[in-house]
């Protein structure tokens, strides 16, 4: 048997209809006459108030949203710890101004982060509140950490960790102490020696020449030490070396490398070995380009490449 209640909270009576010969419900052997059509009736009336209801808990999930989108600029324009500004600013160290909204509850001594709305993790300043005049949002941060550069006229301003005064900033600090570099690392010579993956002192292995020494960002340092002969071949772009001539290492020979960017290194300095000391016929020939050149060397080989009259002239005959 098949039945159906048409229940009052859709709209319905309450009523219920069967497909058998009860003398109440039934629509067999004749009831459906008297109750087919009061059925259909009762089924329009639930249609009715399904539609109804739904169109009214529609309406109350809109209202939810709205009131949700509310909440939301509520949070950030009610008092709080949290705000936004659009005031331009640099980022680094020192005093920095900016207007949030009015009615926060930042009190003088919090420490906060103001970041970039963009990019957050890439530029923002943190430091302490020296000022907040809650009814016109002008905020004062003494940033003392910073990170990133550049004009932003977007920020987010939050509660963040104190900021640690004594810790040296990436804008330039002074440092009290000794800061120790990592131990040295050991690479083995090839084309290019990646300075870029090692410690700041290196310890370069093996023979083969070197033309390269990666990509590290502009100024960046690295003290290099040679554990045999191999040749740094000059370029006056990637590899600027003194002389502007190919150098042919010793074992024990040292050179300091500034990085220019972009792949391009500069030799600042390079210290032969101890006891590394030009002899009379590298000084003659000229291939001496990583010995120390003693005064009687030198002289020596002036005389060597110059006429009489020049040398004459330079006092030394």
């Amino acid at each position: 048997m098949a039945s159906v209640t048409f229940p009052p909270a859709l709209g319905g009576d309450g009523s219920t209809v069967t497909d058998d010969t009860n003398a109440t419900t039934g629509l067999a052997n004749g009831g459906h006459r008297a109750r087919f059509v009061p059925s259909l009736g009762q089924a329009v009336a639930v249609m009715s108030g399904a539609v109804s209801q739904a169109g009214a808990s529609a309406g109350a999930a809109a209202a939810s949203q709205s009131a949700a989108a509310a909440s939301a600029a509520s949070a950030v324009n009610a008092p709080g710890t949290s705000a936004t500004s659009t005031s331009s600013l640099v980022v680094g160290t020192g005093s920095k101004s900016l207007t949030v909204q009015t009615g926060k509850a930042f009190v003088v001594g919090q420490p906060v982060m103001i970041a970039d709305s963009a990019n957050p993790s890439l530029n923002w300043m943190a430091g302490n509140i020296t000022a907040y005049t809650s009814g016109t949002g002008a905020l004062v941060v003494d940033a003392v950490w910073i990170r990133g550069s550049g004009t932003i006229a977007s920020w987010v301003v939050s509660l963040s960790a104190p900021a640690n005064p004594a810790a040296v900033s990436r804008a330039g600090d002074t440092m009290t102490g000794a800061l120790n570099w990592a131990t040295t690392t050991t690479v083995a010579s090839a084309a290019t020696v990646d300075l870029s993956t090692t410690t700041n002192t290196v310890n370069v292995t093996g023979t083969v020449t070197i033309t390269s020494l990666g990509t590290v960002a502009a100024g960046a340092h690295r003290l290099v030490t040679f554990a045999g002969a191999l040749t740094l071949t000059h370029n006056a772009t990637s590899l600027i070396l003194p002389g502007s001539a190919n150098i042919l290492t010793a074992a024990g020979d040292s050179a300091e490398f500034l990085s220019l960017g972009s792949g391009n290194w500069k030799c600042t300095a390079y210290l032969p070995a101890v006891g590394q000391i030009a002899t009379q016929a590298e000084a003659q020939a000229g291939t001496a380009t990583n010995r120390i050149m003693t005064p009687l060397a030198v002289a020596q080989a002036v005389q060597y490449q110059q006429s009489p009259m020049v040398l004459y002239n330079l006092g030394i005959i």
